[in-house]
């Protein structure tokens, strides 16, 4: 009795341990990504968009909002959303498409825009 007791507390140790290296994993990763986003897009010519990050079928999303549709289109003429998405998927594995897991919207337009 004894020693199920020690091997199921043991286990759960484990278990915890592990739960929060993942955690751990995900919030280093997630500051990281912020970082890129924040690398990419703070430059003068524009007003930094917004970025929302979340799950959708165990893969990460990211909804890049700009504020006005000309920010948008200086960031895709000047490939900063290319760059953004490279940096992206260099995170995953190669079947990781980030032209699925980010959007780039508009403030107050609700149609995707590509």
């Amino acid at each position: 009795m004894k020693i199920s007791l020690y091997l199921f507390f043991t286990l759960l140790i484990l278990v915890l341990l592990w739960l929060y290296r993942v955690i751990l994993r995900q919030r280093k990763t997630r500051a990281r990504q912020q970082q890129d986003f924040s690398e990419v897009f703070t430059i003068a010519a524009i007003i930094t968009p917004s970025l929302a990050i979340s799950m959708r079928y165990d893969w990460s999303a990211f909804e890049v909002t700009f504020q006005t549709e000309a920010d948008r289109l200086y960031a895709k003429q000047h490939k900063l959303c290319d760059e953004f998405d490279s940096r992206i998927a260099a995170y995953y594995t190669p079947a990781f498409d980030p032209k699925m897991a980010i959007s780039y919207r508009v403030e107050g337009v609700s149609d995707y825009i590509g």
